[in-house]
């Protein structure tokens, strides 16, 4: 039994008729009577009466018709679904980010992706920096944001991010005087830090860094919010560890001073796959460049 015979049969209901459902099928009438044909050979039962001048309905074709139309609606929605699935998917972008980082020109492209292409949809996967490069493999995300420089070849990269590790604290206290802070000057201050389930591959980085200088760290406070660091930091929490990207702007009476003693640079790139044609990754890509300025700009 085929669609064709559906079709057919369902027609032959609505119109009794063999000339005209042919003619609606776009068939010959002989090739419609094969069909039908077909098709009770097929069920073992006569589906339809027919004389020269009648066309009736059998109890079982009755029975039969309901379920006909059912499998074909059934059908005409799955295509129509399939169809609004394949526009969706060719227009859907999806984004491995860490929304802790905060970056603005991620804000400033997702907005004008909505003004000049609203088709296109983000869906804002949040996932580690290095987590990144095995989700694109795995084609579980279309872009993302991971550490800067990315080596693999498969893989199309481009840089966005140029920082450093700064520490917030307050202008009065002893060590702002100084144009850059030895992390080992820290071992006697509360620290505010970045909650651990963030990021926890950098999170145990940062930890080993400050055991090498020769201390434990307090930890004062975790934060999963940047823009609240500042703010414990005058109110005399402590003092925010951070990457210089993240903040914009201070509360008064709080400066940041670049950190020493470590590597602490922090490069970030915009990674997806090489061969990825997508007009939705394309579009993204163009709207995605970083204001330059902003990120060469040295921290008060």
């Amino acid at each position: 039994m085929e669609l064709r015979h559906l079709r057919t049969f369902v027609t032959l209901c609505e119109t009794l008729h063999f000339r005209q459902a042919a003619a609606r099928l776009g068939l010959t009438q002989p090739a419609l009577s094969h069909h039908l044909a077909q098709l009770e050979e097929h069920l073992g039962v006569r589906l339809l009466d027919r004389s020269r001048r009648h066309v009736e309905v059998t109890e079982a074709g009755a029975t039969f018709l309901v379920s006909a139309r059912e499998a074909l609606a059934r059908l005409e929605l799955g295509e129509q679904e399939a169809r609004r699935v394949g526009r969706t998917v060719g227009n859907r972008l999806r984004f491995g980010y860490l929304e802790y980082v905060n970056l603005n020109f991620v804000a400033r492209a997702l907005r004008r992706l909505a003004d000049e292409a609203p088709e296109v949809q983000v869906e804002s996967v949040e996932m580690y920096p290095s987590q990144v490069l095995s989700a694109l493999s795995q084609r579980t995300i279309d872009v993302g944001m991971t550490f800067h420089p990315v080596k693999a070849l498969t893989l199309a990269s481009r840089r966005v991010v140029s920082g450093r590790w700064v520490v917030v604290l307050p202008a009065r206290h002893p060590l702002a005087r100084r144009d850059e802070v030895p992390l080992s000057a820290l071992a006697d201050e509360r620290l505010i830090l970045f909650a651990r389930k963030l990021n926890p591959p950098t999170y145990d980085w940062f930890m080993q860094q400050c055991r090498a200088s020769g201390f434990v760290p307090t930890i004062a406070f975790h934060t999963t919010q940047a823009v609240l660091g500042p703010t414990l930091v005058a109110e005399r929490v402590g003092v925010f560890l951070v990457g210089s990207y993240v903040l914009r702007e201070l509360p008064r009476g709080v400066v940041q001073r670049p950190l020493s003693g470590f590597d602490t640079r922090l490069e970030f790139a915009l990674a997806w796959r090489a061969d990825d044609r997508s007009p939705a990754l394309r579009t993204f890509l163009q709207l995605a460049r970083p204001d330059e300025s902003v990120q060469r700009r040295r921290p008060p």
